[in-house]
Order: C-alpha cells, then structure tokens, then sequence
C-alpha cells in the first residue's frame, strides 16, 4: 500500500526541512511500506514568495481591520499593515535577489548581500504571516476551522494548496498522513485533508505531530474533527503510522492501533497509550523525495536526533507533559547516521532536534566522530551541568560542535529555582567562556514574567547578558519569551502553588495554541509589566547581536571560514616540496588524533590516509596525487594537508636531489 506524508504550511522556518516528516518516511520504508513525503511548506512559500503574488496578497489583505495579532506582544494588523506599507516596493522588488542570495554561496557569504536578504525575508514573511493573522481565530473552534480552511479569504494558501494536492491524489496512496508542528499549520492540513479526499473518497487520512498532541485534551472533544481525518495520532507517531499502514492494508480495525484518537458513533474514543520505540531501534530519518535546493542555504542542512523524550522532565512551564519516557540513542550509531546523510545527501551541517542531549553523551557523540574523522558541524541544545569543564567545551569543538543552544530563562536563583531548572546561575559564565575560548557560539534563551518574578529579577538578567557580551563569540544569539501558562503544564496544574489566579474559561473544544496570556498573580509583576520589560528586553538584546544570521546558518559560515583558512595556508606556499616527507619517530594515529608528545591534533578521514602514504620512497608531490585519487578531494586541499603537517612539526622534508645540504627546503 502506498502512503503519502505532508507537512503543510505555515511554518516559518525555511532554512532546512522538519525533522517530522522524514522520521515516519524511514520507519514506514523499514518497516515494508511504500511512503512518499512532500513538504508542502517550503513549496508553497516558494510560489508565494515572489512579487506578483506577494503584491496580490498585499492588496486583497484588509489592512485597516485592526485585527489583533496573535500574540499579545506585537501590533495589530492595521499598524503591522501601516509599517508594511513603506515597505511593499522594496519587499516586492528585492524578494527574487533575497531568494538567490540565501541559495547561492557567492552572495550567501557576503556580508552585506546576506543582510539585505535576512530583511527582505524578514518583512516578506511578515506580509505573508499577518494576511493571515484569521486562521488563529478560527481555531476556536473545529466547525470554525473546517469552514476556514476552504475559505480563501482567511486561508491564504488554500490556491496554492489546490495545485501541490494533484501530486498527492495523482499517486493514488490508500493511506495520508498530515504532520502538524505549529498552530497555524492546523487549517492548512484541514484544506489538504479535504481536497485531497475530494479526488480520492477512500483515502484514510491521520494527522500527528507536536501541535496535536499539545491539544489532545481539545482533541478529545472535537468530534467534527473526524469528519476531515479518521485518526489522530498522539505523542511520537511512528508506531502508530505503522500500524494504522498495516490495518489499511488487511481490512482490519484502527481501533487496536495503539496512541490514536478515532470516532466511535458521536463519540471520539482513545485506544491505548502511544508506543515510543527504543531511540536505537529507530531508523535515521531519510530525506528522499524533499526538494533540498529549494531551502533557503546554499547546501543542505539536515535535522538529526540523538535521543526522544527529554531527560530532565522537569521544567514547570514545560508545555509536553506527554513525554514522560526518554530513550538514547547509541553514540556509535549517530555517528553511522550522521556518515550515511552526508554521503546521501551531500551535506556537512546538522541540527540535532533533541529537547537536550546530556552533556556527557553529547561529548561521546563528539569523540565519535572524531574518531570517525567525520568532518560535520552540528547544533544541539543542552543543560548547564558541572561536567562541562573547559576541556569538555574543547572536546566537542574537536567534534564538530557549532553551537549549542541553552535555555537559560533567567539570571535570579529564586526564580531558577521556582522554574526547576536544576543548575546554578553562577556557573553559566564559565561554561560559556570556556566554549567560546573553544570556538563554540551559544544560544542563550530567556523568558520573562514566570509568576513571582520581579522587576529587578528581569533587569538582574538582562545585566548579567551584558556583562557575558564580550566573551562570547560574535555569533552569539539571544531570545526572549513572554511566560504564559500552557494547558497541562506544572504550572497550569498547580497554578494555586504559583500563585496564578484568574484564568479564563476555554471551551473544551478550542483548538487555539493552548497558552493563556490573561492571567493574574498574587505576587510578583503583573502581566502588563512582564509584556512591557519583554520590549525592554527585546530592544536591549537587538543591540547585543553583532553578527545578524538565522541558525543554522551559522554552520555553514563556520565551514566557509575554515576553508578560507586552508585557502590562504595554500597562498601562502610555505613549503617549497619536491622531495620526501618522514615522520618523527614520536608521531602515532590513534582514536581520529594525532599524537606527538604531550600535543593532540584533531586529524579527518583525508589527514589519516595522508599519514599512511607517507614514506621514505615517494616524494610529496606523488603523495599528494595519491591521496587525492584515493579520496577524491582537490589537489590543493590534498597540499594543504600536508603542510599543516609541516607547520605542526609533525614531519620533515629532505633536501633537493643533487643537493650536498640535508635541510629542508
């Protein structure tokens, strides 16, 4: 049986493909079934990120309506529309270059062209976002929100939906599934789901992913919802896909598939508990069928996962009170994943989806491709720990290690401990020196208005960002969040304990994100000072960034400039080579290092077999030919091996034939 997996719009993120998608793709290929994948995301915003269809949206957009947005921190359409305005013709004439210039590496490395492009995008996507500002709205409810969907006036992709939903219906699957990861991506997947069963009546329709399962107690109560899908999977979606494929297939029930809701009669009933597999029984995610080039990065960069679940589970505010499991995966077998992408899909840069990979696995990850002399970069995210000492930060800089992303949310211990964050203030400053001493960015994240946090708790933080400034790295990123109580949280179970009062009542049926911006507290800043210190805080860290980028575009610059360091060690022709290479006696290979003495050099797959060409009996430039015959990589880059060799005093050159004199030339 064939089955077709979509991830719909709209996600902002157009950088690299979700992770959600190529995950079910490898685990239904593995487990004997035909999937295809389309991410109809990135090929809708390619149709409309262009100038006749962005003007069209800009003039069939009600702009005076002072629609509120979204969220309670930004401008109502009709100013978001009055700062657009002086925009329109920039955005219009300037998005077909942006466009290039992210796809293309020789605009995409130049400073000014990539930062004329970030804020074309930026305004380009905000257009395009706040047209659309009604699918939250009709999320209040689920006959809202099926009459939304085929609605073109709120669903401002439902044209382009039409077109990409022929692909769909044209391979004839028996089985779809819908991944949904944002709120604003749950109208779109109703308008496909519709369209798509418009042109096969019998097709079974699920819908998975991280916004569902945020909104199962919704869910739960939505019963019209099962009149555009026949099931809905919770949690991780794997098993469940699986076994929903299997029951299409042999006529029998989806009801004994475990993790789903379905509807019975009236009534929308739950089967068993969902089924997380080991992390290391899970395939590595396969990205067949996605239009890479079409992401906005001159080469692919691909999400990658080292474990499931979170190991912490601690976190009060934490919106997945589903993920009470967690699994790791191998190291030796991220390491075999991480080989096999790069050798499939061309690419160097990863983004490691964990909520937080340990930081002791993250340095075994690390050795391990290392050892491998895999030459990746990667982004993980992680939690301040004691093992993170200044060799650790050394360690994982060896193993490709970009950036790590920290959730730091504040800077007080009163309200560290109030969150359960589980590590101290005072040791963040030196876990971030020592890794950028070792060339590593990091991401810190804060949050502002948790209940009991006061005034100076926020300006605390913000000094103690300004005061770490200038021993970070310049591609140090900062983001801030508004707190809001999520549905299910600690927090929200708890609110007397956190003293939260005052909640608004929410219909058991709103499918709207399931945050709660109005809210009382009984002590600490009210929620109209946490929203007005949040702009504070926002313009305050505008101006710490020095460096403007999108993760994971950091990667890809950290590549380019150490290529351009081998660049300029090949310019520089310290070595005049015509005879014979010998290593010192001292100098062994062992675990991806090179050894010489107390000193420990990093070495790839490429420096290895160098060293293993290197004899009394050939001459450098033979050597050089060898090595990039056997690895097929550039003669220069095969020269540049070589003379890091050289400067390291790693080897020696004999003299020229014919001369008396034994030195080096």
């Amino acid at each position: 049986m064939k089955v077709a997996l979509v991830y719909p719009p709209e996600c902002v993120s157009l950088w690299m493909p979700s992770g959600s998608t190529p995950a079910l793709n490898a685990y239904l290929k593995e487990g004997g079934v035909e999937a295809t994948q389309y991410d109809f995301n990135i090929e809708v915003y390619d149709r409309i990120l262009r100038p006749e269809p962005l003007l069209d949206l800009w003039k069939k957009t009600p702009w005076k309506k002072n629609l509120p947005s979204p969220a309670p921190v930004t401008p109502g359409r009709k100013k978001t529309g009055e700062m657009l305005a002086k925009k329109i013709d920039d955005i219009t004439g300037g998005i077909e270059e942006a466009l290039s210039a992210f796809r293309s590496a020789e605009k995409f490395f130049d400073h000014e062209s990539y930062s004329n492009a970030l804020r074309i995008m930026d305004d380009a996507m905000l257009l395009v976002s706040a047209a659309g500002w009604e699918l939250d709205n009709a999320l209040e409810s689920p006959v809202k929100a099926i009459e939304a969907a085929m609605n073109p006036s709120i669903n401002v992709y439902l044209s382009h939906l039409d077109k990409l939903v022929e692909k769909v219906a044209s391979k004839k699957p028996g089985m779809m599934g819908l991944s949904v990861i944002h709120s604003r991506q749950m109208i779109p997947a109703i308008a496909v789901a519709k369209l798509v069963r418009e042109k096969l009546p019998d097709i079974q329709i699920f819908l998975n992913g991280a916004y569902p399962t945020t909104i199962a107690h919704s869910i739960e109560n939505s019963p019209e919802l099962f009149d555009v899908f026949d099931s809905v999977a919770i949690s991780e979606a794997e098993v469940a896909s699986l076994g929903l494929a299997r029951a299409v297939e042999n006529g029998s029930k989806i009801s004994e598939v475990p993790g789903i809701f379905h509807r019975e009669g009236d009534n929308v009933v739950r089967t068993s508990l969902p089924v997380m597999e080991d992390a290391d029984v899970l395939p590595a995610p396969n990205f067949d069928q996605l239009p890479l080039k079409k992401y906005l990065s001159p080469e692919p960069v691909l999400p990658v996962f080292s474990s499931r679940g979170c190991y912490w589970r601690r976190c009060a505010y934490c919106l997945r009170a589903d993920r009470k499991t967690f699994s790791q995966r191998n190291p030796q077998q991220v390491v075999k994943d991480l080989t096999a992408l790069k050798r499939r899909y061309k690419t160097r840069a990863f983004h490691f989806t964990d909520n937080a990979i340990r930081p002791r696995r993250m340095a075994e990850i690390a050795d391990g491709i290392t050892e491998a002399g895999l030459e990746v970069s990667w982004t993980a995210a992680t939690r301040f720990s004691p093992e993170m000492t200044w060799d650790w930060c050394d360690q994982i800089a060896a193993g490709g290690c970009a950036r790590i992303i920290f959730s730091i949310e504040s800077a007080s211990k009163m309200v560290l401990d109030r969150m359960d964050k589980g590590f101290r203030i005072e040791d963040v400053p030196g876990v971030l020196q020592g890794l950028s001493k070792a060339g590593v960015d990091s991401t810190l994240c804060f949050m502002v208005g948790f209940p009991g946090e006061k005034t100076e708790d926020v300006r605390k933080t913000m000094q103690f960002i300004e005061r770490l400034q200038d021993s970070l790295t310049p591609y140090a990123q900062y983001y801030v969040s508004l707190f809001a109580p999520a549905h299910g949280s600690n927090v929200h179970q708890n609110r007397e304990q956190f003293g939260i009062k005052n909640l608004p009542e929410r219909a058991p049926n709103d499918l709207k994100n399931p945050y709660y911006y109005d809210f009382e507290v009984s002590n600490g800043m009210s929620s109209k000072e946490a929203v007005k210190l949040y702009r504070e805080f926002i313009d305050r860290i505008e101006k710490l960034h020095r460096q403007p980028f999108r993760m994971p575009h950091d990667m890809l610059i950290q590549l380019a400039e150490s290529q351009e360091g081998a660049a300029k060690a090949v310019e520089a022709k310290v070595l005049n080579l015509h005879h014979v290479p010998k290593l010192a006696d001292d100098i062994r290979a062992e675990k991806g290092y090179l050894l010489k003495g107390n000193k420990r050099f990093r070495i790839d797959e490429s420096l290895r077999d160098l060293i293993g060409l290197i004899d009394s009996k050939r001459t450098v430039k033979e050597i050089i030919k060898s090595l990039s015959k056997t690895r097929k990589i550039p003669a220069t880059t095969s020269f540049v091996y070589t003379q890091q060799l050289y400067e390291e005093g790693l080897i020696e050159v004999s003299g020229a034939v014919g001369k008396k004199s034994g030195k080096a030339d």
